[in-house]
C-alpha cells in the first residue's frame, strides 16, 4: 500500500462514525472519501469499527493485562533473563570485553607462567591456551626464552593434549640440554629447523592449526610482518593451541595481534658481574640465553595485554631447579616503559596503502625480506 493509500483510508476511517478533523470540512472529508481505492472502500465496508473499539477498551481486556503473574510464568521470565545474561556473558568473553575493569576468570582455559608476580599481572591470572604470548628480549642474554619454556613447561604439565611440544627455531636458537633443565619433556619435542622465514611462518601456522599439538614454540624474528602475526592468532584460536614467540628487542612498540606481549629485560647488579653476559657477546648465539641455575634477576614488563594493563612490572629469579622466584612486588612502570602506546590492531595494516599504491616495489622488498 503506498502512502497515498495509506491517507485515504485514514481518511476512510475518520469518515466512519468519526468527527471529521477541525482543519477540514464536511465537503473536503465527502470528496477525499471519494478518492479512495476500492480495495480500501471494500475493507472500510466490512469492517466494525464500533465493535473493535469496543474491544480495545474492553474491562476484561484491561484486567487481564494487570493481571498477576504466577509462578511458572515467573520462573519462564527469570530462565529467560538468565539465558540472556549467558548470551552477553559468552559475547563479552568472546569479544576480548572488559566491564568495570574486570574479566570472568576460565581457569580451564588459562595456564600459569610459572611465577605468581608475573599471573597477578595479567586479568585471568594467567596466558591462554588457545592465544599467543610474545616475549621480547632486550637482549641476547635478558633470558626471555628462559621464561617462555616455564611457562611452557607449566602448559605441558596441566594440558589436556598429550600431543608434542613442537619447536620452529634454527640449530642457534634452540638448546634441548637447557631446555630439558628447565622441564621440558624431551620426549615430546619436535624440532622443526627451517631455512628460510617462509619457511618458518609456514610451520609454525601449521603447528599452531593442528588440535593435537600441545603447544608451539618459537624463535621469531624481526622480519614477521603483521600480517603473519594476525595469521598465527587465528591459527591458535582454530587449533586451541597456545603459541609462545620469543621476539627480538626490534619487535617492541610494533603492532601486534598477540593476546599479551611482555618484554624481559636483565638486571645488572653493582656488586655481580654475570658471567653469562661475557659468554653470550663472544659466541653470539641465543642458545646460551637458555640457562638455569644462574641467579640472575629478569625485569618482566607487560607491553600488551588485552583486557590488563599495560605497563605493569616485575622482578623475578630462576633457581637451580628452573624454578622462579619473585624478588619484589609488581609495580606500574608508567611511561618509564619505552612501550609504545600506539600498540593496537588498528595500526596493524596502515603500512598496506603503500604497497597497494606501488605493489611492484613492495612485491620485490617483500621477496628480498623472506629470502
Amino acid at each position: 500500500m503506498s502512502n497515498q493509500q495509506t491517507f485515504d483510508f485514514l481518511t476512510g476511517y475518520c469518515s466512519q462514525g468519526k468527527a471529521c478533523p477541525n482543519d477540514l470540512s464536511e465537503v473536503d472529508c465527502e470528496q477525499n472519501s471519494r478518492s479512495v481505492p476500492e480495495p480500501v472502500k471494500a475493507f472500510r465496508a466490512g469492517t466494525d469499527w464500533q465493535s473493535l473499539e469496543a474491544q480495545r477498551f474492553s474491562p476484561a481486556l484491561v484486567a487481564e493485562v494487570d493481571k498477576p503473574l504466577n509462578g511458572s510464568e515467573l520462573d519462564a521470565l527469570a530462565t529467560e533473563s538468565q539465558d540472556r545474561e549467558s548470551v552477553v556473558r559468552k559475547l563479552r568473553v568472546d569479544l576480548g570485553c572488559v566491564l568495570s575493569g574486570q574479566v570472568e576468570q576460565q581457569a580451564k582455559a588459562h595456564y600459569s607462567t610459572g611465577s605468581e608476580s608475573i599471573d597477578e599481572m595479567l586479568p585471568r591470572g594467567g596466558l591462554r591456551r588457545d592465544a599467543i604470548t610474545e616475549w621480547v628480549a632486550d637482549s641476547e642474554s635478558s633470558g626471555a626464552a628462559s621464561l617462555s619454556l616455564i611457562a611452557a613447561t607449566n602448559l605441558l604439565k596441566v594440558s589436556i593434549k598429550s600431543g608434542p611440544f613442537v619447536v620452529v627455531c634454527g640449530e642457534s636458537g634452540f638448546y634441548p640440554p637447557a631446555a630439558m633443565s628447565l622441564g621440558v619433556p624431551v620426549d615430546r619435542i619436535i624440532w622443526v629447523r627451517p631455512k628460510r622465514h617462509a619457511d618458518l611462518v609456514w610451520a609454525i601456522d601449521q603447528a599452531l592449526r593442528c588440535e593435537s599439538v600441545a603447544a608451539v614454540w618459537a624463535y621469531a624474528g624481526v622480519h614477521l610482518d603483521d600480517r603473519d602475526a594476525r595469521r598465527f592468532q587465528l591459527a591458535a584460536e582454530i587449533g586451541k593451541t597456545a603459541g609462545l614467540l620469543v621476539r627480538p628487542a626490534a619487535s617492541r612498540g610494533r603492532p601486534s595481534f598477540a593476546e599479551v606481549r611482555f618484554h624481559v629485560k636483565h638486571l645488572a647488579t653493582a656488586n655481580h658481574q654475570d658471567p653469562f653476559d661475557s659468554v653470550v657477546s663472544s659466541r653470539g648465539s641465543i642458545r646460551e640465553e637458555i640457562v638455569v641455575g644462574s641467579q640472575r634477576t629478569l625485569q618482566v614488563t607487560v607491553d600488551r595485554c588485552r583486557g590488563g594493563t599495560s605497563g605493569q612490572q616485575t622482578s623475578v629469579q630462576i633457581d637451580d631447579h628452573g624454578i622462579l622466584h619473585a624478588t619484589h612486588g609488581h609495580h606500574d612502570s608508567g611511561s618509564s616503559t619505552g612501550c609504545s602506546k600506539d600498540n593496537r590492531y588498528e595500526t596493524a595494516a596502515v603500512h598496506l596503502a603503500s604497497e597497494l599504491a606501488h605493489p611492484k616495489t613492495a612485491r620485490r622488498v617483500a621477496t628480498s625480506r623472506r629470502a
